[in-house]
């Protein structure tokens, strides 16, 4: 009896673990960045997609900013918003950087859900 008890509080509790983490991602993406020329701008396309499906995730609103985790006080830019562009769950947006290094990125997002995903993105000319 007492074995029981265990085993179902064992998988009660891997269960919630596994619900957790599904929830702590609700969704991906990948940031592809370009330099767009003249100085440390760049034309990011980002891709959106639902974790595990690997699904498109069409009509999210979300902006884009990014600091310089050596420096965050010193070396940030304001939140610039995300355009669709081109397939569904495709975005894309402008970073006018400070300088040239590695930033980390981040997407709040409002709509279909309201998350952020951040990325380290390595900006060098």
């Amino acid at each position: 009896m007492g074995r029981m008890l265990i085993t179902a509080l064992l998988a009660a509790a891997a269960a919630t673990a596994a619900a957790g983490a599904a929830a702590a991602e609700p969704l991906d993406a990948r940031i592809d960045c370009t330099p767009a020329g003249g100085g440390p701008v760049y034309d990011c396309v980002i891709a959106l997609v639902e974790p595990g499906t690997g699904a498109p995730v069409p009509d999210a609103r979300f902006t884009v900013r990014a600091d310089m985790p050596l420096m965050p006080m010193a070396h940030n830019i304001r939140p610039v918003d995300a355009v669709p562009a081109g397939p569904p769950g495709s975005y894309r947006a402008r970073l006018e950087l400070d300088m040239h290094g590695t930033w980390a990125v981040m997407l709040r997002i409002v709509e279909p859900v309201q998350a952020e995903i951040g990325r380290r993105i390595d900006f060098f000319e």
